[in-house]
């Protein structure tokens, strides 16, 4: 983040449930929720249907961007069906990675989206 001039606030969370949490205290919605597909205890799918099924957290969670170094054609289809909001792939080397992840936050940045929790 910081080498693409991004700067805080940012969180990182680990499992969902510190996701979860985390929304439920916020006054304000995420600018963006970067979502890996393996994650521990449950994954990125399952904290993307929890998110969209729960009336309290439903719009903070716009967009939600799964981000991971691998998926079948099968899962991409799911991210899409649950709905999400984009899937990439994590490239292995450092300067591609900077760059999709500068190009998924330039895209967001002119998007709009609820900037509230409702």
């Amino acid at each position: 983040m910081e080498k693409i001039g991004t700067h805080p606030p940012y969180s990182f969370f680990k499992r969902g449930d510190e996701l979860v949490d985390y929304l439920l205290g916020a006054t304000e919605s995420p600018f963006i929720i970067l979502c890996d597909v393996n994650l521990p205890g449950e994954t990125g799918f399952d904290i993307k249907k929890r998110l969209a099924e729960d009336s309290r957290l439903k719009y903070t969670s716009v967009p939600l961007i799964f981000w991971s170094t691998a998926a079948s054609e099968k899962q991409i289809q799911y991210v899409y069906d649950l709905p999400a909001q984009g899937f990439f792939f994590k490239p292995s080397d450092f300067a591609e990675l900077c760059e999709t992840l500068e190009t998924i936050l330039d895209y967001w940045q002119k998007s709009q989206h609820p900037k509230r929790v409702v």
